[in-house]
């Protein structure tokens, strides 16, 4: 471009504040000197654990935050968490930001530069490049051919019309911020208005106005950036004050409440402890009671035991004063006292055997009368009485033992009962009479209807038919006899006796223990004699 009939050289100045690469540099080499190992002398054994920590931090936090910063490149979550929740990670993304920013200006203003020096100026006027400061305007003196002509001096290139060369336009880069795209924006607008508009230095100075506007928006964007991460750092500042209070006032009462908890758990155990010691304490005294009372007492049947000594041996000394006085007859008096002793023992053994018999005879008493009650009765307590009462009497504990175990709890059946029962199982009886032993349907038949036909017997028929039989038991029941009508029953055959089968159960039980009562009877007569 022609400014003025000079050529003018785009200074690859960046529109914000420079990056200084030395310190970062220096930054950069400083830990790779202090990383170099240091060499050990015979004399220095010492093992460098801080520098190695030191070293090993700075390694492994250097490659934390170029990955870090190399992942928020790629992706924006990464990015923001990156930005927020890593220190110093806001700034570290500004610096890279900017510095790519800077060198996307550089890249663009040399490919500027290559191309407007190409092409050949019209009419001996030299091409010029716009700096990207926007501020300033520095012209390079560069030398001039001797061929070229002054546009100073007049002659015919001053009626001649310019060829006006083209700017290039600038590429968006990838990702890139929204006020730098729209600066770039902007530029490509003038870029474009200066390629098609004849009047060169009106939108030269439009464009250094806007460079100039950008590099301001730059700093003002910059400074914003500052003013925000100060805010941010003092938020955070405030929320770690707030919630270090908040911690502080929540362990401060933490420690109350594990205080009071202390305090009160002191006094549970203070109280707990009194308790156990007053037990412990009055346990003691009644200890040291009883044995202060046993010692009083062996204390007294000892003073006892001496005087009754004292009192035998003052006995013994006056019977052997008196031997031959009034006391001449002792040694016989003895003999018919040891006499008395031993008819008193003979005599307590009769009563206690006597008065064994009587318990004996009083539980046989017990039992008949339950036997002979109106309703089944449990006998376990009539039996366990006479057990007590026989002592080690085997004919007793072996009559006792002969007892069914089942009349123990649940007794036997009455007199009363049986005969009733039996006079309900007697129709049943005389129907299968005439059953023979393997009989069917129609032998069940015929049994029931020619039973019918048979004559009631009365109890002096004599022989082994059902009938015969059924009129002596009935005959035996009448009178109580309880054995003659078991023994009668247990005479038939075949079904009858399959039908009078339970009946047979309850009235041996009845039998057994009539006998078995009568038996201890008999043998209790003759107890203690």
């Amino acid at each position: 471009m022609v400014f003025e009939g000079k050529l003018l050289t785009e200074p690859n100045t960046p529109l914000g504040p420079p990056i200084p690469e030395e310190p970062v540099k220096k930054a950069s080499e400083e830990p790779v000197k202090a990383a170099e190992p240091i060499k050990s002398t015979k004399s220095d054994k010492k093992s460098h654990t801080f520098r190695n920590l030191f070293v090993s931090t700075f390694l492994l936090g250097s490659l934390f935050y170029a990955g870090g910063a190399y992942y928020s490149l790629q992706n924006d979550t990464v990015h923001d968490l990156f930005v927020d929740h890593v220190p110093l990670g806001a700034s570290l993304m500004d610096l890279i930001l900017n510095r790519r920013f800077n060198q996307s200006f550089n890249s663009i203003s040399a490919v500027t530069a290559s191309k407007s020096s190409k092409e050949k100026p019209t009419s001996g006027l030299e091409s010029v490049s716009i700096p990207r400061s926007g501020a300033t305007w520095k012209a390079v003196d560069e030398p001039v051919d001797p061929g070229a002509v002054n546009i100073i001096k007049p002659g015919p290139h001053l009626s001649a019309k310019p060829k006006t060369a083209k700017l290039p336009l600038i590429e968006t880069p990838k990702g890139a911020d929204a006020a730098v795209t729209k600066s770039i924006a902007t530029l490509n607008e003038f870029i474009t208005s200066i390629n098609e508009s004849k009047q060169t230095s009106e939108h030269i100075e439009k464009i250094s106005k806007q460079l100039t506007q950008l590099a301001a928006s730059i700093s003002d964007i910059k400074n914003s950036v500052a003013q925000e991460l100060n805010r941010k750092v003092q938020e955070a500042v405030s929320q770690a004050d707030s919630v270090v209070d908040h911690t502080s006032a929540e362990f401060t009462q933490a420690v109350e409440a594990q205080k009071a908890k202390w305090t009160k758990t002191f006094h549970e155990e203070q109280q707990r402890l009194a308790a156990s010691y007053n037990e412990r304490l009055k346990n003691e005294i009644e200890a040291a009671n009883k044995v202060i009372l046993t010692h009083a007492s062996n204390q007294l049947l000892a003073v006892n035991t001496e005087r009754e000594k004292k009192f035998a041996d003052e006995v013994r000394a006056r019977v052997e004063a008196e031997r031959n006085g009034r006391l001449a007859n002792l040694e016989q008096l003895a003999a018919s006292l040891e006499q008395v002793q031993q008819l008193t023992i003979e005599a307590d053994k009769a009563i206690s055997e006597a008065d064994a018999a009587a318990k004996l005879h009083i539980a046989i008493g017990r039992l008949r009368t339950a036997l002979q009650s109106e309703k089944p009765v449990a006998l376990r307590p009539y039996i366990e009485a006479i057990r007590a009462a026989a002592h080690d009497d085997p004919l007793l504990l072996a009559a006792i033992d002969s007892i069914p175990r089942d009349v123990y709890d649940l007794g036997v059946l009455t007199r009363q009962q049986l005969a009733a029962r039996f006079h309900l199982l007697e129709p049943e009886i005389k129907d299968a009479s005439l059953l023979p032993p393997n009989a069917g349907i129609a032998g069940h038949i015929g049994s029931l209807i020619f039973s019918k036909l048979l004559w009631s017997k009365t109890s002096s028929a004599t022989g082994d038919d059902v009938g015969a039989v059924m009129a002596r038991a009935n005959e035996a029941l009448a009178n109580g006899n309880i054995v003659d009508a078991v023994a009668e029953v247990n005479t038939l055959q075949g079904w009858p006796k399959r039908l009078a089968h339970d009946w047979l159960v309850q009235g041996r039980n009845r039998s057994e223990v009539e006998f078995l009562v009568e038996l201890i009877a008999e043998e209790g007569k003759l107890y203690g004699v």
